[in-house]
């Protein structure tokens, strides 16, 4: 009810903020570890201080509402996703508002203030979406709650420059207009496109690795899984250690490596050394 008695939001933030937010999910980048990342949290953060003197719960409600419009899923026509990622945007953006107007920082903080206050707000962000998410994936994939939380932490380590990058944008929307905020957000859509580039090589890169490594197990079939088997164990390794583990330096550490011998010439090679080093035993009269 809170949100609701308050005063309308201006219509111009609520639509240019909520289409960025949209236009952010549409183009999230799909990290290794089954997770994204992408500008929303940002976007969010700008509309916190956008809105906190004049609608400053239900701004940001509408804005992280706009996360729920995910092309791929409207087009599916999967109705149960996209209504979860509204509530779940929503609900997120709605408590980093709640955390900023509790934070006692004045009618008019000054940018180090706003700054510093990007840490709850982001984390706030943050905690409310993994847990609402974390359950949802662990369902949807069949994996162990623990494990997606864990993967989703790693990725969330990266969240506090976004919120920082969000309180500027917010507060340059408030002194210069609304026509500033496409020039500060085009130069980050295209540093993701770069970023999306460097997974994809990435990608390639493990697949060419994974494909020799393939061709020369291929042909010893004595030490045939080893290199997978190293590579999970550094996988699993690094998540205890909560390190975003990569299994390509396992994986190459035995490509270097030419075709051991096969194991029946291994057999011969040694009983030729044992015989060889009975012939230069001398005998005992």
């Amino acid at each position: 009810m809170l949100v609701l008695s308050g005063p309308t939001p201006p219509v111009l933030p609520v639509v240019l903020l909520g289409l960025l937010f949209a236009l952010a999910e549409n183009t999230s980048v799909a990290l290794p570890n089954r997770s994204s990342v992408s500008a929303s949290l940002m976007l969010a953060v700008a509309s916190v201080v956008v809105f906190r003197s004049n609608a400053f719960l239900l701004g940001p409600l509408l804005i992280g509402m706009f996360g729920g419009c995910y092309w791929p899923q409207l087009r599916a026509r999967e109705i149960t996703k996209v209504l979860f990622n509204v509530g779940n945007f929503g609900l997120s953006t709605l408590a980093a508002a709640a955390v900023y107007a509790a934070v006692p920082i004045g009618a008019s903080p000054s940018v180090s203030i706003d700054v510093l206050a990007s840490v709850p707000i982001a984390l706030t962000f943050s905690t409310v979406n993994s847990a609402l998410l974390v359950p949802a994936v662990s369902m949807l994939t069949k994996r162990s709650v623990r494990e997606v939380g864990r993967e989703m932490w790693l990725s969330d380590r990266q969240i506090l420059p976004f919120g920082v990058v969000g309180v500027l944008v917010g507060r340059l929307y408030l002194s210069f207009g609304a026509w500033i905020v496409p020039l500060l957000v085009a130069p980050i859509f295209i540093a993701r496109q770069a970023f999306a580039s460097y997974l994809q090589l990435r990608a390639a890169h493990e697949a060419t690795l994974s494909t020799l490594v393939r061709a020369l197990e291929a042909k010893d079939r004595y030490t045939a899984g080893h290199v997978e088997r190293v590579a999970n164990l550094a996988r699993l390794i690094g998540l205890e250690l909560y390190y975003a583990a990569s299994t390509s330096f396992a994986r190459s550490h035995r490509v270097s490596r030419r075709r051991s011998p096969p194991l029946t010439n291994l057999s011969r090679t040694r009983r030729s050394r044992r015989a060889s080093s009975q012939s230069l035993t001398p005998s005992t009269p």
